[in-house]
């Protein structure tokens, strides 16, 4: 064959083919027509919100701001500042600060205090408060109305609600146990510095040194509640009874008996001046509550008489005070390890006892009786018979 056959040939197959093809996709269906996504917001003519990257400046305009112009303004509030309208910017979304955490540093709350109290001012309120969070206890105001103690103010939010008992008898500011407050130990976790005030009370519950104790009793005093040391009142004597009195407290040495921080200092001034260590102990019965709220008071004093005769009859003892009811102050020629042995043996008779005791006795007077007092509180609430702080 020719080369012009050959080349015939070729064209006429191709002809074929392409009309092949042809007619082979005029003869598929069309594609179908997507559905738009319905979660798609470009079908709505919308865009995506896309977070902001990091490191772009909050203060930098809106982009979205700037490529579609002004927002429109607000219209005006009646009676209110018409707002400018400014081009829209970024602004930081403000979480809402953690509730702070109340700490040891935190203002003290005021205490509770009776309606038409003079406890109610605030100076006095936040004087109390601030009382209680030096101690780390609580403060309480009383007054028997002669069936049962009235409460006028407390530093714990309790009830108001009276407390059943009688009066305390103080001749002055003293330590108090459980068994001395009776009922009122409910409010000062068993233990008080009771403080007369006229014919009100403070009771002082906790661990507060006696200098910090006596700035506030002062500020009281200042703002006219008789928060300095007072004796208790009592109505006018006849002549014949105010003679005899005068002659028994003339016999006495003194009206006033003489302050527990002055008989500390005095004891140290003798270790000190005879070279010899020196412990302080406060003993109690264990069982003295119970027998000065239900005994009368002629067995109260023989118990008294007995717990006396027990610590004169022990060794190492160099002073007996009495530092409230059923509750003496004793002062030991010991060195801590000998004082705690004392204690044991001490303890080991009956009645049974409970005994705060601090060794070495030296520092401050008011600290080391604030020391005892909490030794003999721990020992009270752990049911021991005896705790010696160092």
């Amino acid at each position: 064959m020719s080369f012009v056959g050959w080349f015939l040939l070729l064209l006429v197959i191709a002809v074929v083919g392409g009309a092949i093809a042809w007619h082979r996709q005029q003869s598929l269906p069309p594609p179908p027509v997507p559905y738009g996504d319905p979660h798609d917001l470009s079908t709505l003519g919308l865009t995506p919100a896309r977070p902001r990257p990091v490191g772009v400046d909050l203060d930098d305009p809106d982009p979205y701001a700037e490529s579609h112009g002004s927002r429109v303004p607000l219209p005006a509030v009646p009676g209110g500042p018409t707002r400018t309208p400014t081009t829209a910017t970024a602004r930081p979304v403000e979480r809402p600060a953690p509730a702070a955490v109340p700490s040891s540093s935190a203002r003290p709350r005021p205490p509770v205090t009776a309606p038409d109290s003079p406890w109610a001012a605030p100076a006095v309120a936040h004087l109390l408060a601030s009382l209680a969070a030096h101690v780390g206890g609580t403060v309480a105001v009383v007054r028997h109305d002669g069936e049962r103690h009235l409460i006028e103010a407390r530093t714990d939010g309790s009830a108001m609600a009276p407390v059943d008992g009688p009066a305390l008898a103080l001749d002055g500011p003293m330590d108090l146990g459980p068994g001395a407050l009776g009922a009122l130990s409910s409010l000062v976790s068993g233990f008080a510095y009771a403080v007369p005030m006229g014919a009100r009370i403070l009771l002082i519950g906790g661990d507060g040194d006696g200098e910090g104790t006596a700035r506030y009793l002062d500020l009281l005093h200042v703002l006219g509640l008789g928060g300095a040391p007072t004796e208790p009142e009592r109505g006018a004597l006849p002549a014949d009874d105010a003679e005899e009195d005068e002659v028994h407290m003339a016999e006495e040495g003194g009206a006033r008996p003489t302050p527990r921080a002055e008989i500390i200092a005095e004891e140290q001034r003798a270790a000190r001046e005879a070279d010899r260590p020196l412990a302080f102990a406060l003993v109690t019965l264990a069982d003295a509550e119970e027998r000065l709220t239900t005994h009368p008071d002629e067995e109260v004093t023989l118990a008294e008489g007995d717990l006396r005769d027990r610590l004169e009859a022990a060794a190492d003892v160099r002073r007996i005070e009495p530092f409230g009811d059923l509750l003496f102050g004793v002062f030991l020629d010991l060195d801590p390890a000998r004082a705690a042995t004392w204690c044991d043996r001490l303890a080991s008779g009956e009645p049974p006892l409970f005994i705060g005791a601090v060794a070495p006795a030296d520092g401050d007077p008011e600290g080391i009786r604030a020391a005892a007092v909490a030794a003999l509180r721990d020992a009270y609430d752990q049911r021991r018979a005896h705790i010696v702080e160092a």
